[in-house]
């Protein structure tokens, strides 16, 4: 008994059945039919503008590389890549992008010959300008923090400070003595027995300039063996309101000697005699070693006199005698002396 294929009916004579070639034609004819129909839905498949698959039918091993466009794909497919995946060309990111095992970004130069990047380091430090090519710095030549603001650096614990720039420096180094050599205009204050120290040339000693417990000290007890004051008018001690002059050698004067009774003392060369204080005192009070006879010794009153009268000075010995008859003074005598004199001389202006 005869039987027929599943698809198109194409009649199978069993093999007890004669050969009806009528039959195998009309087999024929349904291979044509079914190939002719096949190939009008292909064209019109083909043809279809969109074409529709909505059985799911066309899967990724079917496409060809790069068959399918962005917006030919299922919106979901669509909002998956635009939710998920970074464009090359550039995009917007809504989270972190991170980078692990000290990867990090690469920055190329117009030319891509110069690469720098910016990464954690294993040691966990944050390195900005990264050149791995370049083998003697691993840096890049420049880094420029371009803002209009003052860029800052900032932690939690102290918050954001802003970065100083040449110009910050150096308007604070303004503000403080250069080592090389400068002025100031205010006070140096040194506080806690601190001092001024000058190291004397070609050794390890020291002029001090230093003030302890209300005392102002000038020169090292150990180091310092003379001390200049250098001034063109003559230096000063002040205390409170009060100014005095600081005496020179040559403001004093120091004269001795012995000088005769009538005569005037001598003022020191240079000095006036209002600035000249003189102390005398008796040296011999009888120069002469003059002698008085039996008979006049019959009443006596010595009386020895040192003094002056301005410059001039009086030395010697005044002899009261009396006589047996008289109550008072009858004869007198002088007897010239000579004095030790000390002379101290200081100038006044």
């Amino acid at each position: 008994m005869a039987t027929y294929t599943k698809n198109v009916k194409l009649l199978k004579p069993a093999e007890t059945e004669k050969y009806d070639v009528n039959l195998r034609n009309e087999n024929w004819d349904k291979i044509d039919k079914a190939i002719g129909d096949t190939s009008d839905l292909v064209k019109k498949h083909k043809e279809a503008n969109p074409i529709d698959h909505p059985d799911g039918s066309v899967t990724t091993p079917k496409l060809r590389d790069k068959s399918v466009t962005l917006p030919k794909l299922a919106d979901d497919v669509t909002a998956l890549l635009q939710r998920t995946y970074v464009k090359k060309t550039g995009d917007t990111m809504s989270g972190n992008l991170e980078f692990n095992n000290g990867i990090g970004v690469m920055f190329n130069n117009a030319n891509n010959t110069v690469k720098t990047k910016i990464r954690v380091a294993p040691n966990g430090n944050f390195d900005i300008g990264v050149v791995e090519s370049n083998t003697e710095y691993g840096a890049t030549d420049t880094l420029n923090l371009i803002s209009i603001n003052k860029p800052k650096w900032y932690n939690n614990k102290i918050g954001g400070k802003p970065l100083a720039t040449e110009e910050d420096v150096n308007r604070e180094c303004s503000k403080r003595v250069n080592k090389t050599g400068d002025s100031m205009s205010g006070d140096l204050i040194l506080e806690n027995n601190s001092a001024l120290k000058l190291r004397q040339a070609n050794t390890n000693k020291y002029h001090v300039i230093a003030g302890d417990n209300g005392t102002f000290e000038l020169g090292s007890r150990s180091d310092t063996q003379k001390v200049k004051v250098n001034s063109i008018n003559r230096p000063e001690w002040i205390s409170g309101e009060t100014v005095k002059q600081f005496a020179m050698l040559g403001d004093f004067s120091i004269t001795t000697g012995t000088i005769d009774n009538d005569q005037y003392l001598p003022v020191p060369q240079g000095f006036d005699e209002n600035e000249c204080n003189w102390f005398i005192s008796p040296n011999n009070l009888n120069k002469d070693n003059n002698k008085l006879s039996l008979y006049q010794l019959h009443t006596l009153t010595q009386t020895p006199v040192c003094r002056r009268e301005g410059r001039k000075v009086i030395v010697g010995t005044y002899i009261d005698r009396h006589s047996s008859n008289s109550d008072g003074p009858r004869y007198n005598s002088f007897f010239p002396g000579t004095a030790n004199y000390m002379c101290i001389a200081f100038k006044r202006g």
